[in-house]
Order: C-alpha cells, then structure tokens, then sequence
C-alpha cells in the first residue's frame, strides 16, 4: 500500500500587477488569496496513487482534498487552481502530476510555479514528473 504523499505548491507571482488566486470550484466559501508583484502563497496538497483493478492495471495519482489547499483541485491528471491576473478574465493553472512522486517515495518538498504572464489554456505551467 502506497502512504498518500504531502507536497507543496509555491506560487509566485511575477507579473507587473496584482494577481488573486481562486477557489477553484465555485461553491467554496473561501476569499481569494491575493498576491502583489513579487509575493508567494504556499499551498499544500497531498496526493496517493491508485492503482485500478481493469485490465492493464493503470496507476492513478489522485488528490485527497481533505488534506489539500481549498485553492488546489484535480482535473483529469492534472492539479488545477484558478488565478485572475489584474482585471483579466479569471485563467486555469495547471500542474502536471505522475507516478514518479512515488518512485523513490518522496519526502515532503516543495514545487514552485512561477506566473510570469497569464498560462496558456490547457498547457501545465509546471509538469511534476516528465
């Protein structure tokens, strides 16, 4: 059995302006974090790997959103957060996620995204295992 697995997200906003990170899912009570030119949030996340009882017996990592940041989800493979930067329309960030964070289990570290500019839809600003 695989022990779920703690990492951290430092987000750095490096643009010219102000950015606010979001709760990604809309029903969250939570007040967006918001991060001037030059200032980082940490966000911690914890993810365990699934392996699937189908055919071909895939490994899945998944999130446990419990014991994550309320501004840190899972879309498919990948970690999603949610950030407006300045008066802009609110952007998608997403983290490539793998089975590599398991192999050599991994002690807690952390991963810095760093925004210079609005990402690019659908294009993971940061991929956690190649």
């Amino acid at each position: 059995m695989v022990v779920p697995l703690t990492q951290t997200l430092v987000v750095s906003n490096e643009t010219a302006g102000p950015m606010r990170v979001l709760p990604p899912l809309p029903q969250s009570s939570e007040p967006p974090l918001l991060l001037q030119p030059s200032e980082t949030a940490r966000l911690p996340f914890t993810v365990r790997l699934e392996e699937k009882v189908s055919p071909g017996r895939e490994r899945e990592v998944i999130l446990v959103p419990e014991k994550s940041s309320p501004y840190v989800t899972q879309n498919a493979i990948d970690l999603l957060m949610k950030a407006r930067f300045g008066d802009g329309p609110a952007r998608e960030i997403r983290v490539r996620l793998g089975a590599c964070l398991f192999t050599p289990p991994q002690s807690e570290r952390a991963h810095e995204v760093h925004l210079t500019k609005p990402p690019l839809s659908g294009v993971p600003a940061l991929q956690l295992c190649p």
